[in-house]
């Protein structure tokens, strides 16, 4: 249904610190100088987008459109209608910044489709995968 926005993600997970520039021959580190780079700051930037991603989760259930799957930063909702923006819950906000979520229409798919699999024990985010990779064959 949705993602959401991850711009400094991989910029602030970098837990094993700055790569090395492998083109100074000095060995520096590409980002020595960097004060942005916090492996501190990288977590809790992570953890309250985690923390923001279940509170969302929370109001879509409470809203009656309870999420089918979440995989990092896409959740599923079931929906009679085509349109991701029309399936949406009302309090999803729209938009690239930060705790916004973006619609992607290439992945909805039909839920009576996806039944069968689900039924069968697979994952929805499984069965999705599944579904678009046979269509695209």
């Amino acid at each position: 249904m949705g993602h959401l926005y991850q711009s400094f993600r991989g910029y602030l997970s970098r837990a094993d610190g700055p790569k090395k520039d492998l083109s100074d021959p000095t060995g520096n580190t590409l980002y020595a100088a960097d004060i942005y780079w916090r492996p501190d700051w990288a977590e809790m930037v992570l953890d309250l987008a985690l923390c923001n991603t279940y509170r969302d989760l929370a109001k879509f259930e409470a809203e009656g459109r309870p999420p089918l799957s979440l995989k990092v930063d896409a959740v599923t909702v079931a929906s009679n209608e085509a349109d991701p923006r029309a399936a949406a819950p009302a309090s999803m906000k729209f938009g690239s910044k930060g705790g916004e979520w973006k619609p992607e229409p290439e992945y909805t798919v039909p839920l009576a489709e996806l039944l069968p699999a689900i039924d069968a024990g697979k994952p929805v985010t499984v069965a999705r995968k599944s579904y678009l990779s046979a269509k695209e064959n």
